[in-house]
């Protein structure tokens, strides 16, 4: 089974997707391998990335993100993200992921949608509850998510003024409830487009990865996710493997 110390990660991609630019280009390489792109963490994180890319983009940082799903799935998680389709490409499978050794997520022996509610509920998926507490209760050591103007609309029938999260905390931070409205439009999002963003629901409950490469090819920074909402070791500031590998200033929630 190919690990990380028995095989140049970034080749191998490059093997399986050699018509990809980010692959191919000069420079510093982020590859972010997500679970389906119907995924919690899939969608949460890639929106991260795509507010983040001007910065990602000024530390000669190309990304390359690979989903497990399809091409309809691709272009609509695109879209949604506002992620580059460019940066993105899938697979049909998690072959890929078990040859990086990530987690299946499949604990028990039952479907894999039982899995994902047992997931969801913080059964070995340490650190998930807290992390789904703190979406509802805020976080001073994270970003605001939304600008003081910002429309949110909650799927298609009710929308509302982000200047409402202020009476309820200071917008320098990350205030109560708001993490928890972004994931809340996310799951409608989803749950709206299953079948495009979720063909194969056999690999619902995979985890991803996350790799950063320098200049030359060498890895320099790896971090495995074992639960539902642990996309990064640092979720209060998702991308702070970064400015501690590539010092830059880069938003937390986006």
């Amino acid at each position: 089974m190919m690990t990380e110390k028995s095989v140049n990660i970034i080749n191998y991609l490059r093997s399986q997707f050699p018509q990809n630019n980010s692959l191919l280009s000069k420079g510093k390489y982020l590859i972010i391998i997500l679970g389906s792109f119907g995924d919690f963490d899939s969608i949460e994180y890639c929106q991260i990335l795509a507010k983040n890319l001007q910065l990602l983009n000024k530390k000669d940082i190309n990304i390359f993100v690979l989903g497990i799903g399809n091409s309809n799935s691709r272009k609509k998680f695109a879209k949604y993200t506002n992620l580059p389709l460019t940066t993105i490409e899938f697979v049909h499978n998690n072959e890929i992921h078990n040859h990086l050794s990530l987690s299946d997520g499949n604990y028990f022996n039952l479907p894999p949608i039982i899995n994902l509610l047992f997931m969801c509920s913080g059964v070995n998926s340490p650190g998930t509850l807290k992390e789904v507490l703190r979406g509802y209760i805020g976080d001073k050591r994270s970003s605001s998510i939304y600008s003081l103007d910002e429309i949110i609309h909650i799927g298609t029938f009710f929308s509302f003024k982000a200047s409402l999260f202020k009476n309820i905390g200071s917008f320098n931070h990350l205030k109560p409830l708001e993490l928890a409205t972004l994931r809340l439009t996310n799951m409608l999002e989803i749950l709206s487009n299953w079948p495009t963003y979720i063909p194969i629901e056999k690999y619902i409950v995979q985890r991803g990865a996350t790799y950063i490469f320098d200049e030359k090819d060498k890895l320099v920074y790896s971090y495995r996710s074992n639960s539902l909402l642990s996309f990064s070791e640092t979720m209060w500031n998702p991308l702070a493997f970064i400015e501690k590998h590539i010092p830059s200033s880069i938003s937390s929630e986006g």
